[in-house]
């Protein structure tokens, strides 16, 4: 069995608009690796630079929705973060 294992450091979130066609594109692009490789299973990891509420989120939502991925990090955290933000 092939597992694709794929590392990411996603866009940061500036809040505009820029920035999420930025996050798109990069979903985009880690689509087409899960789709063009004949991994049976994938696993993407990394900082996604997304809370939830957030305009990034959808995108990630749809990122997980289209490649059958789990969002890991909230099924076992609540309220919780890994920065800080003055």
């Amino acid at each position: 069995m092939t597992v694709l294992m794929a590392c990411v450091y996603m866009p940061v979130d500036y809040r505009d608009l820029a920035c999420l066609d930025n996050y798109i594109e990069t979903s985009a692009t880690i689509s087409a690796l899960i789709s063009d490789t004949e991994a049976v299973q994938a696993i993407v990891a990394g900082d996604f630079n997304c809370q939830s509420h957030t305009h990034f989120y959808s995108a990630l939502l749809n990122l997980v929705g289209d490649n059958s991925l789990v969002l890991t990090d909230t099924k076992r955290l609540s309220n919780a973060f890994t920065y800080g933000m003055n």
